[in-house]
Formats: structure tokens, sequence, C-alpha cells
């Protein structure tokens, strides 16, 4: 209680020096008025004017502190706990201003709670992604060692031996970029820088790198844009190519699975002041109840349980960057037929307006 009655006369110090100070000055008024007209108090008037300086502040002074000191007592309580909880779940009491002050602490815990929430969330999530990835990785790691073991010793062996080796290694290039983009994702507001970038040279060299992929999967690419069009968005370049090739990927990795050969047609239009980038497959499809849970962390749905290497990671890191990044991202499907992935870009000029 010392400590507490020490800390609330000293907050109200400046108070007090003001208060004195203007009864002093009063008092000088008083004495110098009294002695030009010679009139002299007697000690119990002297008394009696005291007892009026002094009361009204030592009854302020009592019940401010009466006022103060449970509050005092109930922070001072909370700030020895190690839960924040006690921060939350206990009321709130005490006079207008001293709840004013509480209502601000009390935000600020709930807003911390919030982050902590968010945070822990995403330890979860990639403490799962992790664990689902080493699993995943496995599968071509063995794949590969099981090749290595029977390496054939025929030459007409030999094509088919590196195809092989060749798509299990795709595959452990794509689990590697995807986990990097996991943990770079985080951090994303000190990993990206927006610029001016051509979206038809990125579609052309993105195509032109997985052109062994398409070629092997007897998957035929068409890039459809009008050449004379400026193609040129505000993005960053790293980011939107990612985006691009999870969601070529996606269309590779899946059409393979249920066509022998097929088209992949990438339209770029432009609607006003966007463009917008169109990847149609030809694809098993979505069913019509996954397609708004498609871009859910792990949410595999219907295919995944029908097609291998789903992770359910690919589509959620697309629909984070697009946001992050102000793109619209909209799928369109129908089922046994193919999906067709919508981008939605704002147009260089027309972002700078």
């Amino acid at each position: 209680m010392k400590q507490g009655m020490v800390l609330f006369l000293r907050d109200r110090f400046g108070w007090s020096c003001l208060y004195f100070g203007g009864f002093f000055f009063i008092m000088i008024y008083f004495l110098l008025t009294f002695r030009f007209h010679h009139i002299s108090l007697s000690i119990g008037e002297w008394f009696y004017f005291w007892v009026l300086v002094f009361t009204p502040y030592i009854v302020h002074i009592i019940f401010s502190f009466l006022r103060w000191y449970p509050i005092y007592q109930e922070w001072n309580f909370r700030s020895q706990q190690i839960s924040i909880d006690h921060f939350v779940k206990r009321k709130v009491k005490g006079s207008m201003e001293q709840k004013f002050y509480q209502q601000v602490l009390l935000r600020q815990s709930e807003l911390f709670l919030t982050e902590q929430e968010k945070l822990a969330e995403r330890y979860r999530l990639q403490q799962d992604f992790m664990n689902l990835w080493v699993h995943q990785m496995k599968t071509p790691l063995a794949a590969i060692s099981l090749d290595f073991q029977q390496a054939p010793t025929h030459p007409d062996q030999l094509k088919s031996w590196i195809v092989s080796l060749e798509e299990e290694w795709e595959k452990l290039d794509r689990g590697l970029d995807l986990a990097l983009s996991m943990a770079r994702i985080e951090d994303f507001t000190f990993d990206y820088h927006i610029q001016p970038i051509s979206l038809i040279d990125d579609v052309r060299q993105l195509l032109n790198d997985r052109r062994k992929s398409f070629i092997r999967h007897r998957i035929y690419p068409q890039l459809d844009a009008e050449k004379s069009l400026n193609w040129t968005i505000l993005s960053d370049k790293k980011w939107n190519r990612f985006l691009l090739d999870q969601i070529i990927q996606n269309a590779i990795k899946y059409t393979a699975q249920v066509r022998q050969q097929s088209q992949l047609l990438i339209l770029l239009t432009q609607e006003g002041k966007e463009i917008v980038c169109s990847i149609r497959d030809q694809g098993p499809g979505i069913p019509a109840q996954d397609l708004k849970r498609v871009y859910a962390p792990f949410f595999t749905g219907e295919n995944g349980r029908l097609f291998a290497e789903a992770t359910g990671m690919g589509l959620y890191l697309v629909k984070r960057l697009c946001d992050e990044l102000g793109h619209q991202i909209h799928m369109e499907s129908e089922f046994g037929k193919g999906t067709t992935v919508i981008l939605r870009y704002q147009k260089y000029r027309e972002a700078l307006q």
C-alpha cells in the first residue's frame, strides 16, 4: 500500500502545487489588504482559514485514492500473471477515465491474442505442410533409388530409364519449389518488388521451360494472344511466375492421369482496364461441391482421392499470392471435361492512374 500511495501522490504533485500555490497568492493578497486597512486576524480565524483550505484538498485526495487504489491493486495483480487471459476475462471497474484506459488495454490484449492465434495457426500450417511434404518426397527418392538399382544395360532401354529419372527429378524440383515458396510467403512484404512486366513474355518463357514435361505427357500447349496489343502488367516477376507455374503444373499433373494426349490453352484478352489470362486444360475437372474449397490449405477433394501427388497447398499459395499482389483469381470447371483458371490483372498504364 505504501508504494501505491507514493505513486498516487507523485502523480498528483503538480496538481497539489497548483492548488496550494493559488491559495498562497490569495493569502498574500488578503494579508496585504488587511495590513493596508489595519485589520488583524486572530489565531482562531487563521485556523478556520486553513481548515477551509486543507479540508477540500484532503477530502478530495482521500476519495480519489480510495477509488484509485483498487484499480492499482487490480493491475498490479494482472502484471504479475503469466497468462494474458487475466487481462481479458476480469471485469472493468473504476472511474470513467480509468475505464477508458482499461478498455484500451483490454482491446490491445484482445488484438495480441488474435495475432498470437494467427501465428500459432501459421506455425501449425507449416508443421503440417512439412510433415506432408517430407512424406511425399520419400516417394520420388525411393523411385530414383530403385531406378539406379535397376539401371539398364541395353541401349534400347536407356531412353525409358532416363525419362523415368526425369519424372522423379521433376517431382522433387516441384516439391522443393513449393516448400521454399511456403517458407518465403510468410515474410512476403520483405520479398517482393512490384514492377512493369510483360505477361505474354512470362507465359512464353514458362511454356518453354516446361516443354520437356509437355512432350513427355503429350500435352500440347497453345498460347492465344493478339501480338499487336500491350500485355504489360504491374506485378512481382518471381511470384507471378510461381503462381502461373503452379496452375500449369496442376493442369499437367491431373490431365496426364486421365488422357494420353490433350491440349492446354492459354488465352490472353483485354477487358476494359484489365488483362485476363485464362488457362484451360482437358483434365478430369473439379466436382461442383469442391470448387468453393479448392483454395483451403490441404484440401484435395475428390480428385485428391482419385489421383496421386495431391498436397492441397498449390492453389492455397496461388490464392494468397493473388490477394497479396492485388490480382483476382476465379475457377470454372466441369467434372470430366476440364478446368479453366482465370487470372485478372490490372493494365500497367491504368494502374498508374
